[in-house]
């Protein structure tokens, strides 16, 4: 009799499970203004490129909403239960796409950063892509966003700022607007009760909440499958995605042993530094305005940190050599004086790149690739430059 009830219990506990949302996440103060004031600037950015605008899908929107708040205890592109971002979405999609990030000020400022790169602008302007949701959530003073992108497949139902009481163009107060103005009532209220009732059973059972399980190490760092834990540059990886100096090549790749290009590299130090506005003209023929480097590029040579390969050109797809990111870490950091040898036997002191070697090597940013060589023609990789920066910064 007693294993009857266990069994009736555990069947209706599958059904109830059935019922909750597809995240129990950790809650926080949702902005639904800032989400249709994004939605209005990815679609005037769209409009300007001659593509279709995007349309706020009720079931995206929620899903975003939860995805931002997921941002608080996991921040990656893999989920806190360890599954792949998408899974957050109830349906079956043909295509998705998720652009992510923290510590925005505005709804204005969240879209410039994710405009302004290159990977997070070919999510906003794919014509493929015919709805989104927005999530912008609040958790503990910092604010967590998340685009969501789908195709046809995905559109459920359309919605309008008005019916989550705001405009859309920011006129309502941050942090007026929470979870519980959902029309879906999947709000912080429902997930913790899902969480308490996850929890209850798996003290019954000894499980473990799925919310607070352990991304799986196949995952990788920071959701890239290719980045290891115990590599040199799992930290550097983390720290560089966290803080938005770096994004991966794909939703759960980094490439690390990718040769780093000119542009990125000086987007990468541009970022580092605050990502600055550029004002003037770009006087580069082979640098788009539209091109996600392009502020960098002009940063750059105006603060002495890179200079054009021509007289109108940066050549940012020109693979970097070790001695390039030297010398461009270096002018970054305000070329600081340093005297003497850098001890490698292929690093002339006449080198343009000699005081950045003897720099890093003594402060511990860069190491030779022998005890007696620095390799400076050697391609400088996307994990080397990370590692590099990160050694600089911290």
């Amino acid at each position: 009799m007693r294993k009857r009830r266990i069994l009736c219990f555990l069947l209706t506990a599958i059904l109830l499970l059935g019922m909750l949302p597809t995240a129990f996440a950790a809650g926080g103060t949702r902005y639904y203004d800032w989400a249709f004031e994004i939605l209005d600037e990815m679609n005037a950015a769209r409009a300007q490129n001659g593509i279709a605008p995007l349309t706020m899908d009720e079931t995206m929107l929620e899903c975003a909403m939860i995805r931002a708040e997921e941002l608080s205890i996991n921040y990656g592109h893999t989920r806190p239960n360890g599954q792949k971002w998408y899974t957050v979405y109830p349906g079956t999609a043909r295509s998705m796409g998720e652009n992510i990030g923290y510590g925005y000020t505005s709804a204005q400022d969240a879209h410039e950063k994710w405009i302004n790169s290159r990977d997070h602008r070919e999510n906003i302007l794919n014509p493929d892509y015919v709805c989104c949701g927005v999530g912008m959530v609040e958790v503990g003073g910092t604010v967590y966003g998340v685009e969501l992108f789908g195709d046809s497949s995905c559109l459920t139902k359309a919605v309008s700022a008005g019916q989550y009481g705001v405009s859309g163009h920011g006129s309502t107060p941050a942090g007026t607007q929470t979870g519980n103005t959902n029309t879906n009532n999947t709000d912080g209220n429902y997930n913790d009760w899902g969480n308490a009732f996850l929890s209850f059973v798996n003290g019954l059972f000894g499980g473990q909440s799925s919310s607070n399980s352990s991304t799986p190490s196949s995952s990788g760092v920071a959701g890239f499958r290719d980045v290891a834990a115990d590599s040199y540059y799992a930290n550097a990886v983390t720290w560089g995605v966290s803080r938005g100096i770096v994004q991966g090549t794909s939703a759960n790749t980094f490439s690390p042993d990718q040769g780093c290009t000119r542009g990125q590299i000086v987007t990468f130090l541009w970022r580092a530094a605050g990502a600055p506005q550029v004002s003037g003209s770009n006087p580069f023929g082979d640098v788009s305005s539209s091109d996600y480097c392009c502020q960098a590029c002009v940063w750059a040579v105006r603060q002495g940190v890179a200079q054009g390969t021509g007289a109108n050109t940066f050549s940012p797809n020109r693979t970097c050599t070790r001695a390039e990111a030297m010398a461009f870490l270096w002018r970054a950091a305000g070329s600081p004086s340093v005297g003497g040898s850098s001890g490698f036997s292929d690093v002339p002191s006449g080198e343009y790149y000699a005081a950045a070697v003897t720099w890093a090597h003594r402060n511990g940013i860069a190491e030779g690739t022998s005890a007696t060589t620095f390799s400076p023609n050697q391609t400088c990789t996307r994990a080397q430059i990370i590692e590099f920066i990160y050694r600089w910064k911290t």
